[in-house]
C-alpha cells in the first residue's frame, strides 16, 4: 500500500530525522539527569478515577460520526468505509474498547506510530532539522480507543476541577483567545492600579516528546486520583511503545519509545497538561507571584 506522505522540502531522510530527533531529545533527558526527582503532592481529590465505566453501543455510533475521517497506512481498511458501516461495526468496536479498559491493557498492536516531520511554519528554514515537529499517525482503532478513555478521564478532571483555572490549551471551551484575553484583562487591571506589569514567555523545547513515563504515571495518580485499573490502562498505554520515521516513500528502523506522549494523538494533549498541572504553583512557591500563571 502506498503511503500518503507529504513533500519533504528539505534534503534530510527518514533515518535523518530519526537520528536528530532521537538526538534531540536524549541530550534534552540528558541535560536534567542530575536534577533532584520531582517533589508531587498529594492532591485531596473528592472522588478516584478507580474504574472506566463501559462504553455503550450507542455512544460508539456518536463518537464515530463525530471522529474524522482521516486514514493512517497502519489501518487496515480507509477510515470513511468503517464510519459508514458503523452499524455493523459499532458493537465491534465497544467490545473491543471495553476489553481493553476492563483489563487495563492497550494491545500492543494499537502502540506503532509512523511520524512525519512537518514544518513548523513555511518561512523556517527547510534545511534546518530544527524547523520541523514529529507528527505521529496512529492507527484509527487505537486513536478511537484514546477518545473513549480521554472522555472518561476529561470527566473525572473536570467534574473534581484538577485542571488549573487558567489552563486554556486542550479544554473544551477554552482556546488561545480566552488566554490572551484573560493575559490582556490582568495586564489591564494592574495599570489601572498603578502597578509595574511584566510579561514573562517560556517556550519548552520537545515538551511532548521529553515527558518522563513514570513521573506521568505519579502525577496521574497523586495529582489526579487515577487508581486500579485505569492507572494500569495508563501504564500500559505508555509502555512498549514504538515509532518509525517516513520521508519521501522511505521508512527509518523503528525506534523504541521510551519516554514522551505521542504529538498527533487524542491522549497526549490531555496527558501533558496533567504532566504540568502544578507548574502555578511551582512558580509562585519560588518567585512569590502574586498574578496568575496563564497557560496556552
Amino acid at each position: 500500500m502506498s503511503l500518503p506522505l507529504p513533500q519533504n522540502p528539505s534534503h534530510f531522510s527518514a533515518d535523518d530525522f530519526a537520528a536528530f530527533f532521537t538526538s534531540k531529545v536524549g541530550n534534552i533527558r540528558a541535560s536534567t539527569a542530575s536534577a533532584p526527582p520531582p517533589v508531587i503532592s498529594t492532591q485531596s481529590v473528592a472522588t478516584s478515577l478507580s474504574d472506566f465505566t463501559p462504553v455503550s453501543v450507542d455512544e460508539v455510533e456518536r463518537l464515530l460520526s463525530r471522529t474524522p475521517a482521516k486514514h493512517c497506512p497502519l489501518d487496515p481498511v480507509p477510515t470513511w468505509l468503517l464510519k459508514q458501516a458503523s452499524d455493523v461495526l459499532a458493537p465491534v468496536l465497544s467490545a473491543l474498547c471495553n476489553a481493553s479498559m476492563q483489563s487495563g491493557e492497550l494491545p500492543a498492536t494499537h502502540k506503532s506510530a509512523i511520524v512525519f516531520p512537518r514544518p513548523k511554519k513555511p518561512t523556517f528554514d527547510a534545511d534546518d532539522a530544527n524547523s520541523y515537529r514529529p507528527i505521529s499517525n496512529l492507527s484509527f482503532v487505537s486513536k478511537f480507543v484514546e477518545r473513549v478513555v480521554a472522555a472518561r478521564f476529561t470527566e473525572h478532571a473536570e467534574r473534581n476541577k484538577l485542571f488549573p483555572s487558567n489552563q486554556s490549551a486542550y479544554r473544551r471551551y477554552h482556546n488561545t483567545e480566552t488566554a490572551v484575553i484573560s493575559v490582556m484583562d490582568d495586564i489591564i487591571r494592574a495599570i489601572d492600579r498603578g502597578e509595574v506589569t511584566a510579561l514573562v514567555l517560556l517556550d519548552l523545547s520537545a515538551a511532548f516528546d521529553t515527558v518522563d513515563h513514570q513521573t506521568l504515571l505519579d502525577v496521574l495518580h497523586r495529582r489526579f486520583a487515577v487508581d486500579s485499573t485505569p492507572l494500569q490502562w495508563f501504564k500500559s498505554y505508555l509502555t512498549d511503545r514504538s515509532q518509525s520515521f517516513f520521508v519521501d516513500g522511505a521508512q527509518s528502523a523503528v525506534i523504541t519509545v521510551d519516554c514522551s506522549v505521542p504529538q498527533g494523538s487524542v491522549l497526549g494533549p490531555l496527558e501533558f497538561i496533567s504532566y504540568t498541572e502544578d507548574v502555578a504553583d511551582v512558580f509562585r512557591r519560588n518567585l512569590v507571584l502574586p498574578s496568575p500563571v496563564h497557560r496556552r
